[in-house]
């Protein structure tokens, strides 16, 4: 190594050619650039700085914190190597970890947003909303312009439901950055939450003029479509969410069915992809693409399995999460909906599900019936994104919990927000030990006169044994539910009770204590 080709006047010169090529976005250009600098010195801070700042833009998170590790070791008092190092970390899954290293950055240089706007972040992804929203206000107060600290602002927002100052954030997100294809996006969700779905429509359709193979606005689009009942163009718009499936869910394109040809002798293999609730839905078509001759293997989640096999007489009914089956053609069931060209008013009649030989396990279980007796479901899957909204804290359900209905809790966990008031009530059976998976529920559900469930699974399955079913709906319901009615086209035996307002659960607990007294013929 000559002493002009290691002169440090020379590799700075290099770095900053590599720098301002970064700047431009010529990444592979900068990259050679910092290598070239570091096959010099190894030890250079600024190309080890640079090239993990790359690596991370470019989506190799994994060796950009090697990089910059390396960096941090050599300048550990760096404020921007500790903030980029931190966001590595948290590229790679590792928030907690990378919530230190920011926070090592800001004790170093208390003003720097950018700081302040990662720890935001990291916060996030360990699901702080409320601090995280603090950091983007710090980012903001340093950096008024941080267009990114607006945009996440707004999402930590939205997730502590102060929606109208969610949509405020995007709105200024949006009017730093005219482009900014996610805000517009963003924006949209919070729209359809404010029941403004034309106003909704229109930022999804802004974000989609600005990157037409946005998946994730063309997937909202399709469900503020789908819940205003513009079936033919929702169900196309619809199969943009398969756009961000992972590579374990992609099967040979080219054999996708999508309501052609003919399925007599074929092998179809069809798969579940979301929750119980749309599995149970779309179990409809099964039968109708038997009646064309089709040999079906069908994959679902393990709860439904025992359920499904039993009401699906000559269909094979597996767990999902093995390797797929030999087949000819396959599908998707929240993509059946479109394969048959399903509008309003041609929407099968749900699947009749059998609990088969679980039937007997609930028949003697409560005695001779002297009251009404009312299942039961006030929250579902914590983890479901619209969980906040959708589930009800037990206590709300007060008014209905009067001595003339047997109640029986149909879901087979008690929240810890809602021990102590179940508990203290006395006044519902809990029989969720003995739900081993939903054909138990199933069996359970029979002995029903009345369900009366929030929007979950169980609203599903109570319609698909057509029960009467009443179900409780946040102001912003689910595409399924559609908009302005009291039924359901989906479930004939289903009763739909609105939120007139977000977060108006009294309202809707006061509507059902009314219909209990007047179509059940007891004081609640």
């Amino acid at each position: 190594m000559t002493p002009e080709r290691s002169d440090p006047q020379v590799l700075k010169a290099i770095c900053e050619q590599g720098y301002a090529l970064h700047r431009a976005g010529r990444f592979d250009e900068a990259e050679r650039c910092y290598d070239r600098v570091l096959k010099r010195n190894p030890k250079h801070f600024a190309a080890l700085h640079l090239l993990g700042v790359v690596r991370v833009q470019t989506g190799r998170a994994e060796q950009a914190v090697e990089l910059l590790r390396r960096a941090a070791k050599i300048n550990p008092d760096d404020p921007a190597v500790q903030d980029n190092l931190g966001a590595a970390l948290c590229e790679t899954g590792r928030p907690e970890a990378a919530l230190a290293n920011h926070e090592r950055a800001l004790a170093l240089k208390p003003d720097f947003a950018d700081a302040h706007y990662n720890r935001g972040v990291a916060l996030d992804r360990l699901k702080r909303p409320e601090e995280a929203l603090a950091s983007y206000d710090a980012a903001i107060a340093q950096a008024p312009g941080h267009v990114r600290a607006h945009h996440n602002r707004g999402t930590a927002l939205d997730i502590l439901g102060r929606t109208q100052e969610a949509l405020a954030s995007y709105d200024r997100a949006i009017a730093l950055k005219p482009d900014y294809a996610e805000a517009f996006a963003n924006r949209g969700q919070v729209l359809g939450d404010l029941g403004r779905l034309g106003e909704a429509l229109a930022s999804f359709n802004a974000a989609i003029t600005l990157d037409p193979g946005f998946a994730y606005a063309r997937a909202c689009k399709s469900l503020v479509l789908l819940r205003t009942g513009q079936f033919e163009a929702g169900w196309r718009e619809y199969e943009w969410r398969k756009a961000n499936w992972d590579a374990a869910k992609r099967l040979d394109p080219g054999r996708a069915w999508s309501g052609e040809g003919e399925l007599a002798g074929k092998r179809l293999f069809l798969h579940c992809e979301q929750g119980l609730g749309d599995s149970l839905q779309c179990a409809r078509y099964v039968p109708l693409l038997a009646d064309r001759g089709a040999e079906i293997t069908l994959y679902t989640q393990s709860s439904l399995v025992s359920l499904l096999g039993a009401s699906l007489p000559g269909v094979s009914v597996a767990a999902e999460g093995g390797p797929p089956p030999d087949f000819d053609f396959h599908c998707s069931l929240m993509s059946l909906p479109l394969a048959f060209e399903t509008r309003l008013e041609t929407i099968p009649p749900p699947l009749r599900l059998r609990s088969g030989e679980r039937r007997p396990k609930f028949a003697d279980r409560f005695g001779p019936k002297s009251r009404p007796r009312i299942g039961l479901a006030w929250s579902g899957n914590p983890t479901h994104v619209n969980d906040r909204n959708r589930s009800i804290a037990f206590d709300r359900l007060a008014p209905l919990l009067g001595e003339e209905i047997e109640w029986i809790a149909l879901q087979n966990e008690i929240r810890p927000r809602d021990s102590a008031a179940f508990a203290a009530s006395g006044r519902v059976t809990f029989l969720g030990d003995a739900l081993n998976d939903f054909a138990d529920t199933a069996a359970l559900v029979e002995q029903m006169d009345l369900v009366i469930t929030v929007d979950t699974s169980l609203a599903h399955l109570a319609g698909s044994l057509g029960k009467p079913t009443w179900i409780l709906l946040p102001f912003a319901p689910d595409w399924r539910w559609l908009l302005d009615r009291a039924d359901s086209p989906w479930y004939p035996t289903a009763r739909l009770f609105r939120q007139p307002a977000i977060g108006d659960w009294d309202s809707v607990i006061a509507e059902v204590q009314a219909a209990l007294r007047s179509t059940v013929g007891c004081s609640a």
